[in-house]
């Protein structure tokens, strides 16, 4: 999408303006009168809005009213037809504004995303919204979006259930997962090392992504019937995570505000993890891959997270939403205490 498009949006529609860097403030005094009332939604938090913005992002701030609301292209995409994350005192009202004239603008369909509450989903659904039917994820080209909770998990419990105590929640399916790795590990099989994200990584770093993102494409093309490239899945999954990550992250780990890092078995590759925190007791997982060919390494990287959370205070886990079952199925067995809904909703002209 050229930046005329965005060009165009900021000059059509009133309180609009490009994302920059010095907004974090103005998000962050949003974000944390919210964060009190909503201690476990993924997507309030700076590092999302960045995220999804990618450098195309509009906000739209209306002073007097006091409403804030990001305009952004879905994941690994370029048009910004997508209203997100309203925010401020009755926000939720400017967003049928908002669709219209976007709708105009763009002369497409206009999505809004990161909508919590039924009281919010309801205000929109008689304003002029729809919801999205399933499409039963046949076709990769329109797969299902945030159908599925975001899953907030316990950092005890993960650490429990790892080092075979009992967990507050039926952990069995982890337990039977990481025990075989657990052992390799601890026997010495892998030297295990991890390395915080910096622009030296950058080389492994792209490895991991090409082989994670190569057998990811290779293993979605055979459950998809049309729209499954498998060359055009491998392009659209590496491209979410690289360069992005090393742009946006490399070097400005500070375990504090990002948490990033890769981890090494023999001084290969093997996973990539990054958090971010939403409030002082719970941290969102922005990315979190690994090589397949070891079993039980996905639950050994919730481990080592769990591990990193607790010693920097933090109780909980927001594994974000899921598009498809079998996603959602295995976040539920990393100790899931609680689930929130973002609801997704089409806009529909009169």
């Amino acid at each position: 999408m050229s930046m005329d498009t965005i060009e165009k949006i900021i000059s059509a529609i009133p309180n609009c303006s490009k994302i920059i860097d010095a907004d974090k403030v103005l998000y962050e005094e949003f974000l944390k009168s919210e964060g009190k009332k909503h201690p476990y939604h993924y997507s309030r938090s700076w590092v999302f809005i960045k995220q999804i913005s990618n450098g195309q992002g509009i906000k739209y701030f209306d002073k007097k009213k006091e409403h804030l609301i990001t305009i952004a292209p879905n994941w690994g995409e370029s048009v910004p037809n997508y209203v997100f994350l309203p925010l401020g005192v009755g926000a939720i009202q400017s967003v049928p504004f908002l669709a219209q004239e976007l709708s105009n603008i763009l002369g497409q369909q206009i999505f809004t995303k990161k909508i919590y509450g039924d009281e919010n989903r309801d205000y929109l659904i008689k304003n002029g919204f729809q919801k999205i039917l399933s499409t039963g994820n046949t076709d990769f080209k329109k797969l299902d979006d945030d159908k599925y909770p975001e899953i907030v998990c316990s950092v005890d419990d993960i650490i429990k259930a790892t080092f075979g105590f009992v967990p507050s929640v039926k952990m069995d399916s982890f337990r039977n997962h990481i025990r075989k790795i657990k052992k390799q590990i601890f026997f010495g099989e892998y030297e295990v090392k991890e390395k915080n994200l910096t622009k030296d990584l950058l080389k492994p770093f792209r490895e991991l992504v090409d082989r994670w993102s190569s057998d990811i494409a290779e293993r979605t093309a055979k459950q998809f019937e049309k729209g499954a490239d498998v060359k055009e899945i491998k392009k659209w999954m590496s491209d979410v995570y690289y360069p992005h990550f090393i742009d946006e992250y490399a070097d400005k780990v500070d375990n504090k505000n990002i948490i990033a890092y890769m981890t090494f078995f023999n001084d290969r590759p093997v996973a990539f993890t990054s958090a971010y925190p939403i409030n002082q007791n719970c941290l969102a997982v922005n990315a979190s891959f690994c090589d397949v060919e070891h079993e039980g390494l996905i639950q050994y990287q919730f481990f080592s997270l769990a591990a990193r959370a607790k010693l920097l205070g933090y109780k909980y886990l927001n594994l974000g939403s899921n598009d498809v079952e079998s996603q959602h199925l295995y976040k539920s067995t990393m100790g899931k205490v609680a689930e929130v809904y973002p609801h997704i909703l089409k806009f529909a002209e009169s």
